[in-house]
Parts: C-alpha cells; structure tokens; sequence
C-alpha cells in the first residue's frame, strides 16, 4: 500500500517532477526554504527512500500517492490527471 502523503508534501513531490530546486519549489510554494527541506525528509521518511534524487522516480511509479485534489488547484498536474485542462488534455493525447 502506497504511503499517504501530506498536501504540501504532494505539491512538492509534482514540483520536482517537473524539475524544480528546492529553492524554486520554495518559491512557487511561498514557503521558507527549510519548510521544502522538511518536508522533502517527510516524504523519504514515508516512502521509504534515503536520498531525494530517489522521489521523482519513486513518484513515477505511485501515482497513485499523488492524489489531483492538492496540486490541480496550483495549476500543477500530475500524471494521468482527468481533469479538463488544455494542459492534462495534451499529456493524454501524448501518452496514446
């Protein structure tokens, strides 16, 4: 059974995906960059995981910790996302 993620430890984990820093997830986020720290050993600490180049792959193969709700809102989707935006619309036509 996949871990159950926080909502800002899930927004964190898609900004990463897309290839964020640390610093730039902070930003996106408004959050103090040690809030990303802490939160990004939460989210090892839940996964399993030692190293945070281990989360985005991680992510990859449990989506289904990564629950729509907490990062649709930001405009930040993540995989296999129904939603209706142009942008999830795009992922789907990519992936058939």
């Amino acid at each position: 059974k996949p871990p159950k993620l926080a909502r800002r430890e899930r927004q964190i984990v898609h900004l990463a995906i897309q290839g964020k820093a640390p610093k730039e997830i902070a930003h996106a986020l408004e959050l103090d960059v040690r809030t990303v720290y802490a939160r990004t050993e939460g989210i090892l600490r839940k996964a399993g995981l030692t190293s945070p180049h281990e989360i985005v792959p991680w992510a990859l193969q449990h989506p289904e910790s990564l629950r729509r709700d907490a990062t649709c809102e930001l405009g930040l989707h993540p995989p296999g996302c129904t939603c209706d935006s142009p942008y999830c619309q795009a992922m789907r036509i990519i992936a058939a």
